[in-house]
């Protein structure tokens, strides 16, 4: 707080955008989730690549490769590369929560059979596990452990294509805004930072049920918006019989 109040305000922002980073990334950690952990990699590893392809010169390329390398190291060497190792080990056992997860998949899958139009009803999982669950019965699902096939379980078809539907219409937006603005500054970064958050936490949705926690629920929101978000100084610029965007600095 005292470095980003003496600094200026771009050194300040800065200052503010790499303490937040840390945060999130020991975050990630104290959790230990093998879910949070492939999303953070998958975020780290995409925008590296995104911030290598801006960089004109070879130095600024190899300087953006170390210096993810250099964060990656860090939290793996903080986590413990044997906690780590051990967490992934116990992927296909069947006794570990990885494993318990395949169980509520396989249930969700045999709902989804039983009714694949409309589904067994929404927030009707759990009480459906109860006909549906087998194997080990010491606990009970009251989730699918990945959103998608619990959208097919609990709506079917109908809101399985609904959902659908959202997503190519974000998917369309965000890559329209994408083109209407151009590709430099901090509206440009903010928005893409906000795509590679919400791309890790659908790869997420993939093994936990994050979204139907309402604080991640509102965190999604809010990265959806700065997606989708127009800036206010974006202006056209007819030329030639096109039109052409830019931003009135």
């Amino acid at each position: 707080f005292v470095a980003w109040v003496s600094a200026s305000r771009q050194a300040g922002l800065m200052h503010l955008m790499a303490g937040a980073s840390v945060i999130m990334a020991l975050s990630v950690l104290i959790a230990n989730s093998r879910s949070g952990l492939l999303g953070f990699f998958m975020s780290t590893v995409l925008a590296t690549g995104l911030v290598m392809r801006r960089q004109r010169s070879r130095r600024g390329r190899v300087a953006s490769v170390l210096l993810a390398l250099a964060l990656l190291l860090g939290i793996v060497t903080w986590a413990g590369v044997g906690g780590l190792a051990s967490r992934v080990a116990t992927v296909g056992r069947a006794d570990s929560s990885a494993g318990g997860r395949l169980q509520a998949w396989r249930g969700a899958l045999a709902i989804t059979a039983d009714f694949p139009l409309l589904g067994s009803g929404l927030d009707t999982f759990g009480v459906a596990m109860l006909q549906y669950q087998t194997g080990d019965r010491s606990i009970h699902f009251e989730e699918a452990h990945n959103d998608y096939l619990q959208i097919l379980a609990e709506g079917g078809a109908a809101l399985g294509a609904a959902v659908v539907a959202a997503i190519a219409t974000v998917a369309w937006l965000v890559h329209a805004r994408f083109r209407e603005a151009p590709r430099e500054g901090t509206t440009y970064w903010a928005r893409t930072g906000a795509v590679i958050g919400m791309l890790s936490i659908a790869v997420q949705s993939l093994m936990e049920f994050s979204l139907q926690m309402p604080g991640n629920a509102a965190l999604f929101c809010l990265l959806v918006a700065i997606a989708l978000h127009r800036s206010p100084n974006l202006r056209v610029r007819p030329s030639a019989g096109q039109s052409n965007y830019g931003f009135d600095r």
